[in-house]
């Protein structure tokens, strides 16, 4: 009786074991058709060749620029996994480890730097690491960074020169706030007499309000010049733009 059962038992394992070699077989024909992603450079990944495909979904043999080796689906590549897990454990260094500046304004800066470039957890990451930028591999440990810009002075902070570049020593300077608006990819330039300024600039210098010369330009479709130069009224009478 006992050798019946266990008959029954192996014979089920075989027919799992085929039923699944011919799923993975099916699938894997299917999976074919994958971008080849060898050579190509993930954050810290660079890979090698491809490993294998299981139900559709290539698998890469990649090396991290620590030397490591590890096998990761490809979707994942660039999008949630950038090392074999040593940029993770450097984060968390970052948290813990005291230079002394831990609780100084620069280390705070360039800590929210490598956040968003690297962590996808962030709200920020969307738009820097999700869209490319990267630290520059000397700056990822404080002390670099520390050397190249120093101290960042009150009132001001690190702003990347060009917008889509990376952050690093040629790329980075330092800018007030105003500066730094006046920089983003979303920003509204207004020319005025030959002078090019960013829609806050503008609001700014005319001591108008946002809600003001957005109604004048956007709704009632003001000419510009009269839109800038329209004292703005003190009393709004409802609660409601009047000009």
């Amino acid at each position: 009786m006992d050798f019946i059962v266990l008959s029954i038992k192996i014979f089920s394992v075989a027919v799992f074991i085929n039923i699944m070699g011919l799923i993975n077989t099916i699938y894997g024909k299917r999976g074919n058709k994958f971008k080849d992603l060898t050579d190509k450079k993930f954050g810290r990944l660079t890979v090698i060749s491809l490993d294998h495909i299981s139900f559709g979904k290539a698998y890469w043999k990649c090396q991290c620029d620590c030397g490591n080796f590890k096998i990761i689906r490809g979707c994942h590549l660039g999008k949630s996994i950038f090392s074999c897990k040593c940029l993770q454990k450097e984060l968390l260094i970052i948290r813990i480890k005291t230079h002394g500046l831990s609780n100084n304004r620069t280390h705070r800066i360039w800590r929210r730097i490598m956040y968003r470039c690297y962590n996808i957890k962030t709200k920020e990451y969307v738009y820097y690491g999700g869209r490319g930028i990267k630290v520059c591999e000397d700056w990822h440990k404080f002390e670099n960074f520390y050397r190249d810009m120093g101290d960042i002075p009150e009132k001001l902070t690190i702003d990347r020169i060009d917008n889509n570049g990376n952050y690093c020593k040629e790329n980075c300077r330092f800018a007030n706030y105003i500066t730094q608006a006046r920089n983003r990819r979303n920003n509204r330039l207004i020319t005025f007499e030959d002078k090019t300024q960013t829609f806050t600039e503008w609001v700014i210098e005319k001591n108008i309000t946002h809600n003001a010369l957005y109604y004048r330009l956007d709704v009632k479709k003001w000419e510009l010049k009269r839109a800038l130069n329209t004292p703005l009224l003190r009393v709004l009478k409802n609660n409601n733009i009047t000009n």
